[in-house]
């Protein structure tokens, strides 16, 4: 078994229950109050090629508005290529479309495989949907996959409360 190195950095806030199950979890008062030594810390993760290391930043937008991150920086951390380095993204797309603008293209071009939630007619990833597919009803487990230009779903499986 390969383990990795898992680091929140929980800038929405909203995943603070996670924080006993990662290996480092960084709130959003520490992106505020250290956003020079966070930011100083992933330039030393995208170099690391040696350690196995999953990034999740949950609020994107958030997290460049506070370490003041170009589109160019931001395609740079997504685009790592570190082997051993996986980034997991969280944000809605309407915050990252009015920010960002083109981002969505950019995301397209330099991921390998992207899981997003929704509708497919709330989304800018995939072309040429047909009409009747793309206000279908998604449950909030069901995640599209896109990967090499194939469109799939994944059902995550949800924990239920007795």
């Amino acid at each position: 078994t390969v383990n990795y190195e898992v680091v929140l950095i929980d800038v929405a806030g909203n995943l603070e229950e996670w924080s006993e199950k990662v290996s480092l979890y960084i709130q959003r008062t520490q992106v505020v109050q250290q956003n020079v030594e966070l930011k100083e810390a992933l330039e030393a993760m995208l170099a690391d090629e040696t350690t196995q290391r999953i990034v999740i930043i949950n609020g994107l937008v958030d997290l460049s508005d506070k370490l003041s991150l170009d589109i160019d920086s931001l395609a740079r951390v997504i685009n790592s290529p570190i082997t051993n380095l996986q980034i997991m993204i969280f944000d809605t797309l309407t915050k990252i479309a009015s920010t960002y603008g083109s981002f969505n293209s950019t995301i397209k071009e330099n991921v390998e495989q992207l899981l997003f939630g929704g509708m497919l007619q709330n989304q800018s990833f995939v072309e040429n949907v047909p009409y009747n597919r793309q206000n279908l009803p998604v449950s909030k487990n069901v995640l599209h996959c896109l990967k090499e230009e194939v469109l799939d779903k994944i059902v995550v499986p949800m924990e239920v409360n007795k």
